[in-house]
């Protein structure tokens, strides 16, 4: 079941229970007098009262509520509010119990939001981010805008108040960190629309040590999505805010030494086993962003257990799932649940340090 994206919010749930007999079509009404249907844990509704009433129709037991804003009764149980309900934790498995006197059935249901809609409760907004500008100081539109509900209710999930919703005007890009302002320490992740879990999949390359040397997994990519795809951003662009304020990003220390020309201060290259030297150690990637891969890998399986906690629509919940598993291990065009290597990088102490 999916609460509706409009405001006020919406949500209906069928509450109906059938009645047989041998030979003879029952009369129900005498049932309905007794019958009660209710949710739990329940739902808060602001102008109507859900399960006030059972009628019979035929061979079924209906719900019905009575809708504050007409005084008039509708069927099933019918919740409305001006928001969708604040908390993450008010979504997911409920049960509609079915009642007549000591006799007591359930059945399970399970509650959605609707990811790209904004009808939260309004505590959060985003910036129009327009570009990153000269010396990566973003340039933000004064116009706030909605923030959508998997950003609100993920960012209950797995923590985020130093992110910023965005919705990017160019680039195209999952996350973004920038300074304050030109030489800065202070920077602000900004995670943008395309973290939807309504916008498909992340791969997220993976590493492994060989004779001390970091290499690149190239038969095997992980794939995630819902709010494992949030997670790998949110993670990737806290790695570079977090070089930033440790000065070894020539962007915000210009004292640093660089000899590659990769923003990496060349004595914290050679802590965390990197070239500094050659601006890609692994071919292919900025040693600036292999870091930030490095670190989210292992972010990604210390929360592999929040799909249980995902009720967004598309998210790791929702239908019938992509694969059986919260995220894939791809290779040769088949997907695992679990990587063939036993020795991925999981840990930089030299990010910690």
């Amino acid at each position: 079941m999916c609460g509706s994206s409009a405001s006020p919010a919406t949500l209906v749930l069928p509450a109906r229970a059938l009645g047989y007999a041998w030979g003879w079509e029952p009369d129900l009404s005498w049932i309905a007098e007794k019958a009660v249907f209710r949710v739990e844990p329940e739902i808060p509704s602001d102008d109507t009262k859900p399960g006030v009433r059972t009628v019979a129709r035929g061979q079924e037991l209906v719900a019905q509520s009575l809708d504050g804003q007409t005084e008039g009764y509708v069927e099933d149980l019918f919740y409305r509010s001006k928001y969708l309900p604040p908390h993450n934790s008010d979504f997911g498995k409920k049960r509609v119990v079915f009642e007549v006197e000591d006799k007591v059935d359930y059945a399970e249901i399970e509650v959605f939001y609707p990811a790209d809609a904004s009808n939260h409760p309004p505590s959060l907004k985003g910036v129009l981010l327009v570009n990153a500008g000269f010396d990566n100081v973003c340039i933000t539109s004064v116009e706030q805008v909605d923030t959508p509900n998997f950003f609100y209710y993920y960012s209950q999930v797995y923590s985020a108040p130093d992110v910023t919703y965005t919705l990017v005007i160019s680039g195209g890009a999952y996350g973004l960190t920038c300074q304050v302002s030109p030489g800065s320490w202070e920077t602000q992740i900004y995670v943008s629309h395309l973290v939807s879990p309504c916008w498909g999949e992340l791969g997220v390359p993976l590493f492994r040590r060989v004779n001390g040397r970091i290499e690149l997994v190239r038969d095997e990519i992980l794939y995630v999505r819902g709010i494992h795809k949030f997670v790998a951003v949110v993670e990737h662009e806290r790695v570079h805010a977090r070089l930033c304020r440790r000065g070894v990003n020539i962007r915000c220390s210009p004292l640093v030494i660089d000899t590659d020309l990769d923003e990496l201060d060349d004595n914290f290259e050679i802590l965390c086993g990197l070239n500094p030297n050659n601006r890609k150690t692994v071919r292919g990637i900025d040693d600036n962003e292999l870091i930030a891969h490095l670190v989210e890998y292992g972010k990604i399986e210390a929360a592999k257990d929040l799909w249980k906690r995902d009720w967004a629509t598309c998210g790791l919940q929702y239908g019938q799932p992509q694969s059986p598993f919260p995220y894939a291990f791809e290779r040769n065009g088949a997907r695992y649940p679990s990587s063939r290597y036993n020795d991925l990088v999981m840990e930089v102490p030299c990010v910690e340090r």
